[in-house]
């Protein structure tokens, strides 16, 4: 699923605090989609150079296939290790964010039974 770019704009998201989650998940699939073109080209340029020097013709076209596939995996890779644990920090920021609010909103009627407002 694409994220929207004009949605990650507004003072009003920026308050929420799935905001960072949104900013991680967007770059995320950036590096995903660079990676993954990035290294299946250039894992495709060098599988086809290595076919061609095996045996030009069939091994060109083998090698840039074994190639683009190897190198998009190694691109997705990298790209994970790379977001990953941004995505994972940003998850854990809104995880603790909700937890806060939810804290207080507890303290809140918690004091207000306590004090027999409720």
């Amino acid at each position: 699923m694409a994220i929207n770019p004009n949605v990650l704009q507004g003072t009003s998201l920026q308050n929420d605090p799935a905001y960072g989650v949104l900013k991680a998940a967007k770059s995320a699939q950036t590096a995903h989609t660079i990676g993954s073109i990035g290294g299946s080209l250039g894992g495709g340029a060098l599988g086809a150079i290595a076919g061609t020097m095996i045996s030009p013709g069939v091994g060109t076209l083998i090698g840039g296939m074994l190639g683009s596939m190897a190198g998009n995996a190694v691109g997705n890779g990298i790209a994970s290790a790379v977001t990953q644990p941004k995505l994972n920090q940003a998850f854990q920021n809104q995880t603790n964010t909700y937890l806060q609010q939810d804290q207080t909103m507890q303290s809140q009627v918690f004091g207000a039974i306590n004090s027999g407002a409720i």
